[in-house]
């Protein structure tokens, strides 16, 4: 994993996460921080896997390196070796202090420039255990045995199951058999969404074990929306009430514009003084919360008031 990380000089005690890579079908990342460390600032680097998952018997062993690339001088690399590591539900990462922070900040130490840094983690897995292998799913060829339509996306072809979008569907449903032209075609051009992205969510309507990710779920969400695909809303909005990678102002602004209810009300009962609801006009997503939004927030209020 190879992540280039800007402002680098505004990183906190909260990791930072890289987007995540798929490794033997389990999720990868590289996370960075400012750490204390014998009483003086660190920057800390750390990899994890599999950090999000409920399964408690699965086991990845391996032997990983973290890496601060020394821009002017490969050489002077700072590397955190963990050999013989084994990674499980409980213990999903481990890593390094690797330098002392204000020596990362100098760009005389050839680490940093225009506030941003390079970082690496290499894994080298040795065993795996208790991970079931994902199921593929082959969208550039029609399905044997199912009535298949093509979706044209980007000028490329997706073949998809006429019937099981459409039970999942309200939108595919009255696409494919409402009284509109596409009806009788046998492709169907699909504008204004991204090819990557639409097979992200096929793979999530699917039954194919595809995981939302911290990567994956805000695209997951406008999507299932934009084509009324409630399933995939549903498994969007389970990731975000179990995620610890986002805050309750950003998880509510979510809820707010996706009609999420139940992470709404989890979220509104995290609060347990009217001080930690009033801390949220300091957050970015507190002026974009709706009349509504605003409107539970007070009855919170009201609540813990009594």
């Amino acid at each position: 994993i190879r992540w280039e990380v800007d402002n680098v000089s505004k990183l906190t005690s909260e990791l930072r996460y890289s987007p995540l890579t798929f490794i033997a079908d389990l999720p990868w990342s590289v996370a960075v921080r400012r750490r204390s460390w014998l009483g003086k600032p660190f920057f800390s680097c750390n990899i994890y896997c599999n950090d999000e998952s409920d399964c408690y018997k699965w086991r990845v062993h391996h032997k990983s390196t973290v890496v601060l690339i020394n821009r002017e001088n490969p050489a002077m690399n700072v590397l955190g070796e963990m050999k013989s590591m084994v990674f499980k539900k409980g213990a999903h990462g481990a890593g390094h202090q690797l330098i002392p922070f204000e020596y990362l900040l100098e760009e005389k130490y050839g680490f940093i420039k225009d506030d941003k840094i390079i970082v690496e983690g290499r894994i080298t897995i040795t065993n795996i255990e208790g991970v079931p292998p994902a199921l593929k799913y082959n969208f550039d060829e029609p399905c044997p045995g199912w009535e298949n339509i093509v979706l044209n996306i980007e000028g490329k072809k997706i073949n998809v199951r006429k019937q099981y979008l459409s039970d999942r569907s309200p939108y595919f449903a009255a696409l494919f058999n409402g009284d509109f032209v596409e009806r009788n075609q046998k492709e169907i051009e699909m504008k204004e969404v991204s090819y990557e992205e639409f097979i992200e969510l096929l793979l999530v309507v699917y039954p194919s074990l595809q995981p939302i990710t911290f990567d994956s779920y805000r695209f997951v969400l406008a999507l299932a929306d934009r084509f009324m695909i409630k399933f995939a809303t549903s498994v969007a909005e389970l990731y975000l009430i179990k995620t610890k990678k986002l805050s309750t102002s950003a998880k509510l602004l979510l809820a707010d514009q996706y009609r999420l209810e139940v992470l709404k009300r989890q979220c509104l009962n995290s609060f347990e003084f009217p001080s930690d609801i009033k801390a949220l006009e300091n957050t970015v997503e507190f002026s974009q919360y709706s009349s509504d939004m605003n409107s539970s927030l007070f009855k919170r209020i009201l609540e813990l008031m009594r």
